[in-house]
């Protein structure tokens, strides 16, 4: 997941990159110029850790870099449901990131 700080750029992530919707047709310094610029961060998290809670007040755009996540909801009964799923190379929480 990106979000705003600082990256080490890794041939790893700069290929990934390439091919994500938000960088598509860039060259490699103009994605580390954007990154920059937009001051990404890379964050790890443990499996079935929660990287957005109902109600959190600030929101930045994430792109999965690695493995997979899933959005979850629980209805009134308090039974979870899968609401989507972010894979790869996907972006989340682009309209709470752009949100007031």
């Amino acid at each position: 997941m990106l979000e705003i700080q600082q990256i080490e750029m890794s041939m790893d992530n700069i290929e990934l990159l390439r091919e994500c919707s938000l960088f598509k047709g860039m060259k490699d310094r103009q994605i580390e110029s954007a990154l920059r610029k937009l001051g990404a961060t890379e964050k790890k998290y443990r499996k079935n850790s929660l990287l957005i809670t109902k109600g959190q007040k600030k929101m930045q755009l994430g792109l999965m870099l690695e493995g997979e996540a899933v959005a979850s909801q629980d209805d009134v009964w308090g039974n979870k449901y899968m609401v989507s799923e972010v894979k790869c190379g996907q972006t989340f929480a682009e309209p709470y990131a752009a949100a007031d």
